[in-house]
């Protein structure tokens, strides 16, 4: 459009995605924790070892998937996908917190919280989703300040990328190599493991 309110209609399209706010909080030995659950879900605490300030950023994606690959078949996204990033290397390993709902449970299809598998990340290098080593969940209530929480997954993060609780809800594939064993009033079975 113009100064004078002339517009073009038959200029190039361009598709504009806006996500959440980024966040931004410096952290140190004696202010270890950033505590973003009310509004957004998302809890940390850098390593007591950390040397010197750290500047970490939280940018909020929603439910929308920042990267161009999806999350494994079978192992669907619980609540927000968040890029986590510092500027200080010795903040690891870093704690973090995911915080879900009943209802970001009903949203994955997960009908169990024991299918929570915990935080996964990005891999940039092998351009896929994958878990944490060291990555579980609390599947206690949790009330914080007047939200009330399922639980959360959490993980002792040693790199930073985006990253998304997830959970197994993948149906395990056929037992194959199935061998019957009869025997006096009982019968054993065996298969290769799934």
């Amino acid at each position: 459009v113009d100064r004078y309110g002339n517009e073009e209609e038959s200029g190039m399209s361009v598709q504009v995605q806006v996500s959440g706010p980024l966040q931004q909080m410096t952290l140190n030995r004696t202010n270890r924790i950033l505590n973003l659950v009310d509004p957004l879900r998302l809890w940390l605490q850098i390593a007591e070892s950390t040397i010197n300030d750290a500047v970490v950023t939280v940018t909020n994606h929603t439910t929308t998937n920042p990267t161009p690959v999806q999350l494994p078949a079978g192992h669907p996204q619980v609540g927000k996908f968040f890029d986590l990033g510092t500027n200080n290397l010795t903040v690891f390993p870093m704690e973090v917190r995911l915080y879900y709902t009943s209802d970001d449970l009903a949203t994955a299809g997960v009908s169990d919280e024991r299918q929570l598998e915990g935080i996964r990340f990005y891999n940039k290098e092998a351009k896929r989703w994958q878990l944490y080593s060291k990555t579980g969940a609390n599947t206690s209530d949790v009330s914080v300040g007047n939200q009330r929480f399922a639980g959360y997954v959490w993980a002792m993060a040693d790199h930073l990328t985006p990253l998304v609780a997830s959970a197994d809800i993948a149906t395990p594939s056929k037992p194959t190599n199935l061998r019957a064993l009869s025997g006096d009033r009982q019968v054993t079975l065996s298969w290769d493991r799934v």
